[in-house]
């Protein structure tokens, strides 16, 4: 799913999911509310398994990290460098554990 479409009595938005995810909590909960209430069952799997990916994508860039990071020297650059990385791509990840929580459930 690259685009999400959501129609409405008087019009309609197309949002483009890579441009729009990630952003923060609040404006997320804004655009889910509208999915929950005008996108039919088979937009919301969709784009359940859209959030679904992303969070396979992550966690795959996550384990090339674990794996690098025990190779790499004490206080060395590239030592924080991956430390710095694996903190983002844990609050990334959250984000989407939160957006896919929301969408099923209605709550983050």
């Amino acid at each position: 799913m690259e685009f999400l479409k959501i129609n409405w009595y008087t019009g309609n938005m197309i949002i483009h999911l890579d441009t729009f995810f990630p952003n923060t909590i609040k404006k997320a909960k804004q655009l889910l509310q509208l999915v929950r209430q005008w996108c039919d069952d088979e937009t919301k799997a969709d784009l359940a398994e859209y959030f679904k990916e992303k969070i396979l994508e992550i966690d795959a860039e996550i384990a090339k990290i674990k794996q690098i990071y025990p190779n790499t020297k004490a206080g060395s650059k590239e030592k924080k460098q991956c430390e710095t990385e694996f903190k983002r791509l844990q609050r990334l990840e959250n984000k989407y554990v939160k957006y896919l929580a929301f969408l099923n459930e209605g709550r983050c």
